[in-house]
């Protein structure tokens, strides 16, 4: 008799548990949608707090463990947010997005291998997420996976087809993948789309610069600073133009302009270097050392230390051709290949500044020769070995 009692306890017991386990469930999804609002309104500490309590309340929440991840991350704990998006794919391993979101994670570290692999993961799990394409088209074209990212920017263009930014992208894969004819393509359809495209001109001005068309180009550049005159892109890329065929008073106009409108840091370091090359050039080489010697201090007292600086001191005089090229060199090889095409391509730039002809055309030649065709340099140098004959120091 003692036993069935026993037996009918536990058994009455069951439902017990049941609903306290759903309690618990139902008040870890509440949290959790707290910390989601939380985290919209900027609370970051507050809505870690929530996702805290509804990971305690139910170990199995895998949105709770996801969005945590997104909080951490908007507060720079890279590592916290890895290890959180990494608990969610463990919970729910059917989670597109938690694959996505530690694939941006990787990027932090630079692991691009593992970003590719979580998004490709992801893309398994949800074929229709226009964002898994773009991120992982974005990657491959930076680790010049270039027939891949043409694959996932035409998929892009395909899922948003009102969406002419997909066309540009698509139009700069097929470019860097060498196939110029498919880019030009592309940029002709996306201006039939859209004629007031400021960046399909300007990626049509390069492709019809290295196809020897440098009327048309000019043409298009000039169109593209007219469509966008608040976008640095197209007065750099103009101004670049102008300078590779030694019209240096039109090159610093555009170059300064383009400076004006920039913001980011990579885009300002450049933007420097280009007009320490022009007044150089037009013979202020004094004033041109004055002020980028000034723009590098600035850059100091942020104590920002990486490639553009390293050029800045081989163009100042403060290193050697032979450490500029040493110092180009990385474990990651992309990473080298890039940074010797921008090397040779400044190298060039102070061979010419000395009268050294043929050591300028060499280096410029093996500018060209890495192939990385996005590069603002790679498509000055060509130019600039079109116009060799006038490869000479320019004075007022």
């Amino acid at each position: 008799m003692k036993y069935c009692i026993l037996i009918l306890t536990w058994i009455l017991a069951v439902p017990l548990y049941a609903q306290d386990d759903y309690e618990r469930a139902t008040r870890s999804r509440r949290h959790t949608e707290k910390g989601k609002e939380l985290t919209r309104i900027g609370d970051i500490e507050g809505a870690i707090m929530d996702f805290d309590e509804a990971i305690r309340l139910d170990a199995d929440n895998a949105e709770a463990y996801l969005y945590r991840g997104r909080a951490k991350a908007k507060r720079k704990d890279f590592d916290g947010a890895h290890d959180d998006y990494s608990q969610a794919i463990e919970t729910n391993p059917g989670h597109p997005l938690a694959y996505y979101e530690r694939s941006q994670s990787h990027l932090e570290k630079a692991d691009w291998e593992s970003a590719l692999g979580d998004l490709t993961e992801a893309i398994k799990l949800d074929s229709s997420n226009p964002n898994y394409y773009r991120s992982r088209a974005a990657i491959r074209l930076k680790r010049h996976q270039h027939t891949e990212s043409v694959e996932d920017f035409e998929r892009l263009a395909n899922l948003e087809k009102n969406d002419l930014r997909h066309l540009r992208s698509l139009g700069d894969a097929k470019y860097a993948a060498g196939d110029l004819e498919g880019a030009l393509e592309v940029c002709n359809n996306l201006l039939r789309k859209n004629r007031r495209s400021a960046l399909g001109y300007v990626l049509r001005a390069r492709l019809k610069t290295i196809k020897g068309l440098e009327k048309g180009a000019h043409a298009d550049y000039d169109k593209a600073v007219k469509y966008s005159p608040q976008s640095s892109e197209p007065y750099f890329s103009r101004g670049l133009f102008f300078y590779a065929r030694n019209q240096f008073s039109k090159a610093r106009n555009d170059l300064s302009a383009g400076l004006e409108l920039a913001t980011q840091r990579e885009s300002l370091d450049y933007a420097n270097l280009w007009l320490w090359m022009t007044d150089a050039r037009m013979g202020k080489v004094a004033h041109a050392n004055e002020t980028l010697r000034r723009y590098r201090d600035e850059r100091e007292e942020e104590k920002t230390f990486d490639w553009p600086d390293t050029i800045t001191r081989f163009v100042l005089g403060e290193i050697s051709e032979e450490e500029l090229l040493v110092l180009a060199k990385d474990t990651d090889l992309i990473k080298e290949k890039e940074q010797l095409t921008e090397a040779t391509y400044y190298a060039a730039q102070a061979h010419i500044l000395k009268n050294r002809r043929e050591e300028a055309l060499k280096s410029l030649k093996t500018c060209v020769a890495a192939n990385i065709l996005l590069f603002y340099e790679h498509t000055a140098a060509f130019l600039q070995i079109s116009h060799e004959d006038d490869i000479q120091r320019k004075t007022p």
